[in-house]
């Protein structure tokens, strides 16, 4: 796992092999599957998945408390409780969702790419109106990291003309989040 900290448009973090490429694969079999057999949007929990994919993604969630403990970062607001939860997010070709900023129940936000080889990454930008709108470039088991603030941490993203997986996942203080 190599960690790239970044700091325009807003400080955000960059993980290559925050997934080892196994685990990305099976979990992209998953995700492709579903396109071929549905092609539409779906979002798969860990109680919906069996092992092995049922453990990868919880893995996978489990661990984004560590690896906050190792990025330089400190945030100025207090929780007594927040939970780790997330999903297998699959988007459809064409899909988009427009700019945007994280609610408050969501603290810190990781989305890890997994399928295919070839899509398109997460925008950040400083605004709903795409200024300073760069691409965190895609590349299976990569991870965008970044502590949500309001009004400032927008982001958004395409599956241009291709499907598009991701674990989309928060440390968030509501843990009936995505139920």
């Amino acid at each position: 796992m190599k960690i790239y900290e970044q700091t325009f448009p807003w400080k955000h973090w960059i993980i290559d092999n925050f997934l080892d490429k196994s685990d990305v694969a099976k979990l992209s079999y998953v995700a492709h599957k579903h396109i071929q057999e549905n092609n539409s949007k779906f979002h798969y929990t860990v109680d919906s998945l069996q092992d092995p994919y049922k453990q990868i993604l919880s893995s996978a969630i489990e661990k984004m408390p560590d690896v906050i403990e190792n990025l330089n970062y400190t945030s100025p607001r207090k929780y007594k409780k927040i939970y780790a939860l997330g999903h297998l997010a699959v988007n459809p070709a064409n899909y988009s969702f427009q700019p945007h900023c994280d609610d408050e129940t969501k603290i810190w936000t990781f989305v890890t790419y997994i399928g295919p080889n070839k899509s398109t990454g997460t925008y950040v930008m400083t605004d709903m109106n795409e200024n300073n709108k760069i691409e965190i470039p895609w590349m299976p088991g990569r991870c965008l990291v970044f502590a949500g603030n309001t009004g400032e941490t927008w982001h958004s993203y395409t599956s241009s003309n291709n499907w598009r997986a991701t674990i989309t996942a928060y440390m968030n203080t509501n843990k009936n989040w995505g139920k």
